[in-house]
């Protein structure tokens, strides 16, 4: 009987603690529009800094990591894996492009 006592205590306790937490912690509503200038700032600091030539590699090797590992799944049909992988890299191309304009 004290068992359920105490774990039901400490059970009412810890939700105390969690709603006083959340209650006493400042809400702050966010401004969330970001200028034009502000990001043609962004993007030319980026470019300045040259910051991101480190990711210029990354869909050339996500591409050919899943052709190898479909490949190595299905042999017989590299020619088709080829083509699907091919093709949707080319399709991601104006995406990745579009974040370093």
């Amino acid at each position: 009987m004290l068992a359920k006592f105490k774990s039901a205590a400490i059970a009412g306790v810890a939700s105390l603690v969690v709603a006083g937490v959340l209650i006493s912690s400042p809400v702050m509503a966010q401004d969330n529009s970001i200028s034009e200038s502000h990001i043609e700032a962004a993007k030319a600091a980026v470019r300045a800094t040259k910051s991101i030539e480190n990711f210029d590699n990354i869909l050339p090797d996500v591409a050919e990591r899943t052709r190898t590992l479909f490949i190595r799944s299905n042999p017989a049909m590299s020619a088709e894996i080829d083509i699907a992988v091919n093709e949707a890299a080319v399709e991601l191309i104006p995406a990745v492009r579009s974040w370093t304009a």
